[in-house]
């Protein structure tokens, strides 16, 4: 199942950019596929969009259509036969990895926590908590 995902994610970026598709097209299937992304509600433009990408590519731009589905199938194929030539996935990876602020690391669960309070922050004179 993650495989035939990954696929259609590498097929649907290779129709948004590949220069043989025209450009109305591609735009086409790249407004679709952020309508899809965003969380609200989009009254079905983007299966509306998708489809009608779908059925441009399918009749009018068939020959095209079918040499970049081919040119995908092969690189995955060659991605198969070595996988040690292979670079790891970098088109699916977060660029920006979300870092969690409330992560503590194990080394530093034992330690005490300082306590310190709005007014220490501000009144250098303010007693302050010392630490063990």
């Amino acid at each position: 199942m993650k495989a035939k995902i990954k696929r259609t994610f590498r097929l649907l970026k290779a129709l948004a950019t590949d220069p043989r598709i025209p450009r109305p097209v591609r735009w086409l299937i790249c407004v679709s596929l952020a309508i899809k992304a965003v969380p609200f509600p989009d009254f079905g433009i983007d299966e509306v969009g998708l489809l009608i990408a779908f059925v441009l590519l399918s009749t009018i731009y068939r020959q095209t259509f079918n040499e970049i589905r081919t040119e995908i199938r092969q690189q995955e194929e060659l991605n198969q036969e070595d996988p040690g030539d292979s670079e790891p996935d970098d088109d699916l990876a977060d660029p920006n990895p979300v870092v969690d602020p409330h992560h503590v690391p194990d080394s530093d669960r034992d330690q005490p926590i300082p306590i310190t309070t709005v007014a220490s922050r501000r009144d250098p004179d303010f007693p302050r908590a010392s630490s063990p």
